[in-house]
């Protein structure tokens, strides 16, 4: 039997952070310590949702999806409808695989 966790963050300290943004953690959310607590509970699969104060910026996030295909699928966030979107998610083609849904948000 497979238990999805529908809704975690990953990130690091260090990584370009929205320009608008409520706050900032001090600490880093790697999915190694992620699995650290989620495997006891049987947890085999996780749907990586982008963090606000990381903005339009997926790229940590599609990394450790990468990384992790079998396991993982994320949900991205990009800018307003329009030119950028479209260029944003020209730029996640290679993810469309690992990727759930995708916001689009007005930053």
């Amino acid at each position: 039997m497979s238990l999805v966790d529908t809704h975690i963050h990953v990130f690091v300290r260090g990584l370009p952070l929205a320009p608008v943004r409520r706050y900032v953690p001090e600490y880093d959310a790697t999915y190694e310590d992620y699995l650290r607590h989620a495997q006891p509970s049987g947890v085999t699969h996780a749907v990586i949702v982008q963090p606000s104060f990381l903005g339009t910026d997926n790229s940590y996030m599609c990394g450790v999806l990468r990384q992790h295909r079998q396991a993982l699928r994320g949900i991205a966030v990009v800018g307003r409808a329009g030119v950028r979107a479209r260029t944003l998610l020209g730029r996640m083609r290679p993810f469309y695989n690992f990727l759930s849904q995708v916001s689009v948000h007005e930053f």
